[in-house]
């Protein structure tokens, strides 16, 4: 068999590398090396940041793609992490472009370059956006529900595939090897998802609070979650609630 594919010269040079070795070498690598080969990863470990409080989170409606500021607890919020993220060496930071986001990672002061991105910006509620999301609402329920698109927005779905992709081919490709993710509930949570196979149907089991922080350490071919929605930073300078 091998004799009569190496008399079809279409077939040969394919066949060749395969039969060279070098195809079963890849094939047969640990998933560790597989993983490096495939997606050219250099990410030893990145650390998820929500945002801390906005009007939005305040006012409990939709925000999405409107921009709205912190609240003073917020800016507080933010301040504080400052002291918990003051040891960590970041190589880059990946910032959703809303103002929000953005005004987090002012605030908590990291120095290291950074990327904006529309890609980390939380789902788009189209004419949602600014409508109270109180749990009793038919919007409330339509929210929980990963498949169902906001009336000229998005679904869960279809952020959590920006993201991933965003999360596969830019940070993973970047050459950053520990990176701070500012983002939003949305976002993290679906990616979290993905990278911890959690089916989309089950998204809500996940909750990071406001200035919440979670990380992920690549080993093994895979990243693993080592910190999870970890709030302990807000008590640091104060003995009253800031969550």
């Amino acid at each position: 068999m091998t004799e009569r594919l190496r008399s079809i010269p279409s077939r040969d040079t394919s066949l060749h590398w395969f039969e060279s070795g070098w195809g079963y070498f890849i094939f047969s690598m640990q998933p560790f090396l597989f993983w490096h080969f495939l997606f050219c990863i250099m990410l030893d470990s990145f650390m998820l940041l929500r945002h801390a409080e906005a009007q939005s989170n305040h006012g409990k409606f939709f925000a999405g793609w409107t921009d709205c500021p912190l609240t003073p607890l917020g800016r507080e919020q933010a301040a504080l992490l400052s002291k918990r993220l003051g040891h960590e060496k970041f190589s880059h930071v990946f910032c959703s472009d809303l103002e929000r986001a953005k005004d987090t990672l002012k605030h908590c002061g990291v120095k290291a370059p950074a990327t904006f991105a529309t890609e980390l910006r939380e789902k788009n509620y189209g004419k949602l956006e600014g409508v109270n999301w109180g749990g009793e609402s038919q919007y409330y329920a339509d929210h929980l529900d990963p498949f169902k698109v906001a009336p000229g927005g998005e679904s869960a779905q279809m952020v959590q595939t920006r993201v991933v992709d965003y999360f596969e081919s830019t940070i993973c490709k970047s050459d950053a090897r520990h990176a701070l993710i500012v983002s939003h509930h949305g976002p993290i949570m679906l990616l979290a998802c993905h990278l911890l196979n959690i089916p989309l149907k089950n998204w809500r089991s996940l909750r990071m609070g406001n200035a919440g922080l979670s990380r992920f350490d690549f080993e093994e071919g895979l990243f693993r979650l080592t910190l999870w929605n970890s709030l302990s930073h807000l008590g640091m300078a104060t003995n009253r609630r800031l969550l």
